[in-house]
């Protein structure tokens, strides 16, 4: 069994712990920024409109859980043990899928809009804001799963800055089209919409350049035969159902506060979620350094490399929270 020494699984968590916090606090603050700008652009209902269609967001990302995640678990384990061409077959079989279910999200989506619409809104008054949002959401879905899955992959194949370098980039512009498009060009909460799915594309173009170095992921034929489907899903189930739970958790608050709070519920609902996101860069930052980083160490059956690891994250985690706090 192979051994990484404490000084080197310090330093590789480090190296991904920088460019992970970055990658999650851009995204979380761009988030917060958005709001304030769509808040104060638009008005009060248009940052509650936004809040309202998170569960559309939630399903996509509870989707590339299922096997995004464990792909890119089983693709590290994979370029550990030296099995490249394993990982490029994972790899694959992720970004089709995303293709794939991406277009029958929009597909599906737009078919059924109005029961969609009725269940996640419950505020008739609300609907003039919430639905042009929802139908551009459901639009960009393919770009939003391709996204996501090349942002992991591109970071347990080794270059975690990249990843970060595009989210920051994507976020920033999201921002300023924000403002372009809903102050100069007056296209209100569609405006906010384009401006997210614009940030999709960028984050996409800006990572591809990875896949032209020398032994980076390549994109090749597979057949079902070749992969563990079963491995890759059942590892992607767990964190797939809390995803789910997660929803399920939007769409009630949102019911409940429109229920017996009114519009005004929903505005303050979605201004003291926004406050979650602070701490969703500590959390998310440490996970996504943990996944990559142990996945390759499993490959080199290295359970004590694992251990130290875990240790060194919880310890971060553990400080950072009663800092917050």
């Amino acid at each position: 069994m192979a051994e990484r020494t404490p000084k080197l699984i310090n330093k590789a968590f480090k190296q991904y712990l920088l460019a992970s916090l970055m990658t999650v606090a851009a995204t979380q603050i761009a988030n917060i920024v958005d709001a304030a700008i769509v808040g104060n652009l638009i008005g009060a209902q248009g940052l509650a409109a936004v809040n309202l269609s998170k569960p559309i967001l939630q399903a996509f990302f509870a989707v590339s859980c299922f096997y995004v995640a464990s792909s890119t678990i089983l693709s590290g384990m994979a370029i550990g043990r030296g099995d490249r061409k394993a990982a490029d077959r994972l790899f694959s079989f992720s970004i089709g899928l995303s293709v794939l279910l991406g277009l029958l999200f929009t597909l599906g989506g737009l078919l059924f809009f109005e029961p969609v619409s009725a269940l996640l809104c419950q505020s008739e008054t609300m609907r003039p804001l919430s639905d042009p949002f929802m139908r551009i959401t459901l639009i960009s879905a393919t770009g939003q799963l391709v996204m996501l899955t090349l942002n992991q992959f591109v970071t347990v194949d080794g270059d975690p800055g990249m990843v970060s370098r595009a989210v920051i980039a994507g976020n920033v512009l999201n921002i300023l089209l924000d403002i372009i498009l809903i102050k100069y060009f007056r296209l209100g909460i569609a405006g906010a919409a384009i401006a997210t799915c614009a940030m999709y594309v960028v984050c996409i173009i800006l990572v591809l350049p990875h896949f032209r170095k020398d032994g980076s992921l390549k994109l090749c034929r597979i057949a079902p035969a070749e992969l563990e489907l079963g491995k890759i899903f059942s590892i992607g189930l767990p964190l797939f159902l809390t995803t789910v739970l997660m929803s399920v958790q939007y769409v009630g608050n949102n019911y409940v506060a429109s229920r017996y709070l009114g519009d005004d519920g929903l505005v303050a609902l979605a201004v003291c979620i926004q406050l979650l996101a602070f701490s969703m860069i500590f959390l998310n930052g440490t996970l996504r350094t943990i996944q990559p980083v142990g996945s390759i160490l499993k490959g080199l059956d290295d359970n004590r490399g694992i251990l130290m690891l875990m240790k060194r994250g919880y310890s971060f985690m553990t400080v950072c929270f009663a800092v917050f706090t």
